[in-house]
């Protein structure tokens, strides 16, 4: 029916995710709608013979336990920094799971070494599923897999 929309999920502005694919669980993203696009820090991104990629996923940089991931990616872009400066990145796509629902999510990687988070989940991922409340953390825990 027209104007009939599903209800939206409310999240905090920080939550765990879960990136299933990848056996990434439990990392804390901030949920960015100044930001158009999501975006992960990775490290020692490698371009490999095939047209994959491998890179390094940092999951605690108390305890340096990471996650190494090889995919393929989508294409790259140039992005804007919040800073403004122009970056071409690689984007990959995987599955999210946020607020109780998994879906496909577009991933651009960048180095956000002095970022306090290491994922940004953008407009575009938040889009018509969920409502972010600036005044609440962590309303959501990933599912269990």
């Amino acid at each position: 029916m027209r104007g009939m929309t599903s209800p939206r999920v409310i999240v905090g502005w920080r939550e765990r995710i879960s990136l299933p694919e990848w056996g990434i669980h439990d990392l804390v993203a901030k949920l960015d709608t100044g930001a158009r696009t999501s975006s992960l820090h990775a490290e020692e991104l490698q371009h490999l013979p095939d047209g994959q990629i491998r890179f390094k996923v940092v999951l605690s940089r108390k305890t340096g336990r990471s996650q190494w991931v090889t995919c393929t990616p989508l294409r790259t872009a140039t992005v804007k920094s919040s800073n403004g400066q122009p970056s071409e990145r690689d984007v990959v796509q995987t599955l999210i799971t946020l607020g109780g629902h998994t879906f496909p999510i577009d991933i651009n990687l960048s180095f956000r070494g002095r970022m306090t988070h290491r994922m940004l989940i953008g407009r575009a991922a938040l889009d018509s599923r969920f409502l972010v409340d600036p005044n609440h953390t962590f309303l959501h825990s990933p599912l269990a897999l």
